[in-house]
C-alpha cells in the first residue's frame, strides 16, 4: 500500500514539474491538482506520524516517506509561496557572486 502511494507521490510531483513548473494548465487542472496534493500530503504526514514509533520494523520505508513529503511540501511551496523578484535576486546574487574585477 506504501508503495503504491509513494509511486502516486512521484506521478504528481512529475505532473507538478512538467505542467505547473514548465507549463500553463488550465485553472481547472490547477485546482484538481491542489486538492490531490493536499490528500497526499494529508496521508503523509499521517503515515510519518506512524511511522516515528521506535518500534516501527522499516526504517528505510520511513525515509521514503520523509523523502516524498518533503518533495510535496516543496511542490506546494513553489506554486502557493513563490519568492518574490527581490528574494531570488538575493538569493542568486549571495549564491552566484558576480565575478570580481582582476587586477
Amino acid at each position: 500500500m506504501v508503495d503504491r502511494w509513494l509511486e502516486a507521490c512521484r506521478e504528481f510531483v512529475a505532473w507538478h514539474r512538467q505542467n505547473r513548473l514548465l507549463g500553463d494548465p488550465p485553472p481547472t487542472a490547477c485546482a484538481e491538482a491542489d486538492r490531490a496534493q493536499a490528500w497526499l500530503l494529508r496521508t503523509a504526514h499521517t503515515m510519518r506520524g506512524q511511522m516515528l514509533d521506535p518500534d516501527f520494523p522499516q526504517p528505510a520505508m520511513a525515509r521514503r516517506v520523509e523523502g516524498a513529503l518533503w518533495q510535496l511540501k516543496e511542490a506546494w511551496s513553489q506554486t502557493h509561496n513563490p519568492l518574490s523578484e527581490t528574494e531570488a535576486d538575493t538569493l542568486l546574487a549571495h549564491h552566484f557572486p558576480p565575478d570580481e574585477p582582476r587586477a
